[in-house]
């Protein structure tokens, strides 16, 4: 991973994890605003301005998903308007 050097990326896991949380947790994340300038992406630009829009980015691009989903997490550790727990399994 150009991100983190020590990791393999998975694209499209990384995808469909975006498009899950968007599914599952979208009315919470679309009322958390972006803090953060956020990682290096694989290609292109973001411009979204809450979690939402960070996770759909994700769901649509598999290039980009690794590099917006460790951004998502980034955000999540600094949330502080409610509890947040990340737990990933069956991956």
């Amino acid at each position: 991973s150009k991100l983190s050097p020590t990791l393999w990326e998975q694209q499209i896991t990384c995808s469909q994890i975006c498009a899950q949380l968007a599914a599952s947790q979208g009315s919470i994340l679309k009322t958390l605003p972006i803090r953060s300038k956020g990682v290096p992406l694989a290609s292109g630009k973001f411009s979204g301005k809450t979690l939402l829009d960070l996770v759909k980015a994700g769901e649509a691009n598999d290039e980009q998903a690794p590099g917006l989903l460790l951004w998502l997490r980034t955000e999540l550790a600094q949330v502080k308007e409610l509890p947040v727990l990340i737990a990933i399994d069956n991956y």
